[in-house]
């Protein structure tokens, strides 16, 4: 865990990391940099990010209009794109519309795997950095505590239909897809999350209750940035280091 100075008022991801494994993977950059954004209310300042390469997707979203207050497709573009466009081909979506039967959304979750597959390697699809977010019941994305999605390891997309936390609809990346991301980064903010921070990373092994227990590394590194008060709850070797 390395400590960095504690400003509430920051915008930038937190004030201490923890990096599984230590040394980074090293990859050929391609020409298009694929990643993808959670909705979760996370910082909007990533720095001098390669906008002109950068292919953006989505790790979750709401089965809603993407005008709607609850779609993560305006928050993203009211934030993260409002200073700093991609361009319209290389941005993707998850959901156009509300208007999505039991069918449509199972139909939805393949044709976003499909691009998913296309745009980032056909049979060994990987992105190159995913940035979540975590909520006070542990969960990541849209995989719920509990939820028959968590587990799931044959897809990369898959249709949630009774989300705990409304609205109910979503879709979501798997942690199974997630974790062979060359980097992902957990950005965790405020007191309301130390509890599940505290035993996601020191608590006993259950990454069904914990989702982002899964996400150990396939080849590439896993990241948590912290702020002080979701740390301030971690002991032991985790809060030793911080």
């Amino acid at each position: 865990m390395e400590p960095q100075p504690d400003d509430a008022s920051s915008t930038r991801p937190g004030n201490c990391t923890r990096r599984w494994p230590p040394q980074s993977s090293k990859r050929r950059a391609p020409a298009r940099r694929p990643a993808a954004r959670t909705g979760s209310p996370s910082p909007a300042a990533w720095g001098d990010l390669p906008w002109d390469a950068l292919e953006l997707f989505w790790s979750d979203e709401r089965v809603v209009p993407r005008d709607h207050a609850d779609s993560n497709y305006r928050m993203v573009r009211e934030t993260l794109l409002a200073t700093d466009p991609v361009a319209e081909d290389r941005i993707h979506p998850m959901v156009a519309s509300d208007d999505l039967d039991e069918a449509d959304l199972e139909d939805v979750a393949a044709s976003y795997e499909r691009v998913l597959r296309d745009a980032t390697g056909g049979e060994a699809p990987a992105l190159d950095a995913v940035l979540l977010g975590l909520g006070p019941d542990g969960h990541i994305a849209s995989l719920f505590p509990g939820a028959g999605a968590v587990g799931r390891s044959d897809r990369l997309v898959v249709a949630v239909r009774d989300s705990p936390k409304p609205p109910p609809r979503r879709l979501t990346l798997t942690s199974a897809f997630i974790k062979r991301s060359a980097a992902v980064h957990l950005i965790v903010i405020g007191a309301s999350k130390a509890d599940a921070v505290l035993e996601t990373l020191e608590g006993p092994h259950d990454p069904d209750r914990w989702p982002a227990q899964r996400l150990v590394p396939v080849h590439g590194t896993l990241t948590w940035w912290l702020d002080a008060a979701a740390a301030s709850t971690l002991r032991g070797r985790a809060r030793d280091e911080a």
